[in-house]
């Protein structure tokens, strides 16, 4: 149990976190652009992504009480009682300031996504029941209603979610420019949330409810503008990290820690690899029930790879880096 549980928590802690991220990048930049026909429909994906939310913090609490007990298997002492251990921990340390600020932070979105849910539920139940309209590709695009006080509120806490996870991360060993690096990592986890915690929302979501094609297809048109903004940011982010964990190249392949970023490095590509295919050949044929059937199938192949680099770095970030290094 011992060398599976903490791999195992990061693992749920990131993906977890890249869900959320992916909840507000949604209700931010996907759900408001859509053409007026659509913005009805919309409003019962938002109940969704809401809910969803929700219960993603719930469960992040119980991986939260596991985190502790992870870096207390690894941090005991045998020769002193345990409550000192944790006290000590939780009291003296950084690592147990964070720990306890995530754990505010999460309780709070917790509150936070069931008040928007309920608030959407309301606002959804006193509109007319939508009808699903046709779907024309010319339709203008423009944003919807302004981002609600609700959500915006929810975005700090996320942000503020994702910065706790830099601040323990090996971010916080780069000498002189530590602040810097924290600041990258913390771009680069929002930047993967914002491309697979939509994405996996958006197919997740509208799978289990069969809405109309023109309902994905207007979701993933949007999608695609934010994935173009979110992959750059992911790959400079992806690649400045890199080098200030590597220290020279042929530790990429002369190192125990180099070769699991190699094996992150090569699946991140095949997921990209994925997206792009989506987009060049999926997309213009998503309006149709059975390209759209082709996109679903395509997209949840690419989010279950974008989990094998979730579950690579979470091996990863549990490894020494390499000798002389930091």
């Amino acid at each position: 149990m011992e060398p599976v549980l903490p791999p195992l928590q990061r693992f749920l802690l990131f993906s977890g976190v890249l869900i959320l991220v992916g909840a507000v990048a949604w209700r931010s930049f996907v759900g408001p652009w859509q053409p007026p026909p659509l913005r009805p429909a919309m409003r019962r994906v938002e109940i969704r992504v809401a809910r969803t939310g929700f219960w993603v913090s719930l469960l992040l609490i119980c991986v939260w009480g596991i985190r502790l007990q992870v870096q207390v298997m690894e941090f005991r002492d045998p020769f002193a009682p345990l409550r000192d251990d944790v006290l000590f921990l939780l009291r003296e340390t950084f690592w147990g300031t964070v720990w306890l600020a995530q754990g505010g932070l999460l309780m709070a979105l917790a509150a936070g996504f069931h008040h928007l849910t309920r608030r959407a539920r309301a606002k959804e139940l006193r509109e007319r029941p939508w009808v699903a309209a046709e779907w024309d590709p010319k339709a203008g695009v423009g944003p919807g209603e302004t981002l609600p006080k609700g959500w915006k509120g929810v975005w700090v806490g996320v942000i503020l979610l994702v910065l706790t996870l830099s601040l323990s991360s090996h971010a916080m060993s780069v000498p002189l420019v530590a602040p810097l690096a924290v600041a990258m990592d913390a771009a680069h986890t929002l930047a993967a949330g914002a491309w697979m915690g939509t994405l996996s929302l958006i197919i997740g979501l509208q799978a289990r409810r069969h809405e109309p094609p023109h309902v994905l297809a207007g979701q993933l048109k949007a999608f695609s503008y934010l994935a173009w903004a979110a992959v750059p940011l992911l790959l400079v982010m992806g690649v400045m990290l890199s080098g200030f964990h590597l220290g020279e190249l042929r530790n990429l392949w002369a190192s125990d820690y180099g070769r699991v970023l190699s094996l992150k490095i090569f699946t991140a590509v095949g997921v990209m690899l994925m997206g792009f295919r989506n987009w060049r050949y999926g997309l213009p044929a998503v309006n149709e029930e059975r390209g759209a059937r082709s996109v679903r199938r395509w997209a949840a192949a690419e989010v279950a790879l974008a989990a094998c680099v979730l579950l690579v770095t979470a091996i990863l970030v549990g490894m020494p880096m390499p000798e002389g290094v930091h």
